[in-house]
């Protein structure tokens, strides 16, 4: 049995065995009885570790012969998650579909699949190796290319633990979102790019250039108010602004769920998605009495008729 397998047999037996209530130290010793090495002696020292107070994915990480990066990083999610279980059943699917197996790509390679992607805002990466390209006038072909290598840098740059996720990360200014999927012949990753923004409309700088207010952002369904929003948050210097935002993907700056938690930040910028309530209106005039910059993408302005606010239109 080639180490690969024994892995998936270790995380299969030990998610059975800790989710039945077996003490963590208990179950991972178990669960390797039959490993051959380097395995089994690699389990071993861990089980002393976990004996003496050690982190399960700290002390894989001392085990590089037996746990590669990217099975201990879906183990530490797991275990800051208090979800072991479930982590070592995502590191097995995982491993099953060669996801977690996948050689190192190098991040050129990434660079390259991006920049060929070119106006298309959806690149298909196929389990037998095909890239396929979405258009508005269909799927084209892109060619053949180590897709697994490809699709698991992705899903590592995008920070997605295990063989299956959604994320995102920023790229030359486009959001890039990443889902990889299991299938029976392997993972399957769809690359979705958002619109490359223009420059900041003169309404935004203005707005940024004078005292603080509230900046409403509206447009289509498809006009990626994300993308215009990215960019006015840009452009406020990370070094003296703290910046919060609600309920978008904006890797610059912290992002919590609901408007009240992220006042609670007191934030210098507030970038939020969505505001339909009176309430959320009011409690955003009062931050903005506070002197707190307030970027806004909304549907409609009706909860802030008694706010002062700028307005860009974004087409669709």
């Amino acid at each position: 049995m080639d180490l690969r397998q024994a892995q998936i047999r270790f995380f299969q037996k030990f998610a059975h065995l800790y989710d039945s209530g077996v003490p963590l130290a208990e179950a991972v010793e178990i669960a390797s009885a039959e490993a051959a090495e380097p395995l089994h002696g690699a389990i071993g020292r861990i089980v002393e570790d976990l004996c003496r107070g050690s982190g399960f994915a700290d002390s894989m990480a001392q085990q590089p012969e037996a746990f590669g990066p990217d099975i201990v990083g879906v183990i530490r999610a797991g275990e800051a998650r208090g979800e072991l279980g479930d982590a070592a059943r995502n590191a097995a699917s995982g491993l099953t579909g060669n996801l977690l197996a996948a050689r190192e790509v190098d991040p050129a390679e990434i660079e390259l699949l991006l920049a060929s992607a070119g106006d298309a805002r959806v690149v298909h990466l196929e389990p037998e190796g095909r890239v396929r390209i979405r258009t508005s006038e269909g799927l084209s072909d892109g060619g053949e290319v180590d897709t697994i290598a490809l699709g698991g840098g992705l899903a590592r740059r995008a920070g997605i633990a295990g063989g299956a996720g959604e994320g995102s990360f920023l790229w030359n200014n486009r959001l890039v979102r990443i889902a990889v999927a299991e299938t029976p012949a392997g993972p399957s990753t769809v690359v979705r790019l958002s619109a490359e923004p223009g420059p900041e409309p003169e309404e935004a700088r203005a707005w940024r250039a004078g005292r603080p207010g509230l900046l409403l952002v509206l447009g289509g369904r498809h006009a990626d108010k994300d993308a215009c929003l990215r960019s006015i948050l840009a452009a406020f210097d990370p070094e003296v602004a703290k910046r919060v935002s609600v309920g978008l993907p904006v890797p610059e700056a912290l992002e919590v769920g609901d408007l009240g938690t992220a006042l609670e930040q007191d934030p210098d910028v507030l970038c939020l998605a969505e505001m339909r309530h009176l309430e959320e209106g009011e409690l955003l005039a009062l931050a903005i009495e506070d002197g707190i910059h307030v970027v806004a993408g909304v549907s409609s302005t009706e909860p802030f008729a008694h706010v002062a606010f700028r307005l860009i239109q974004i087409e669709s």
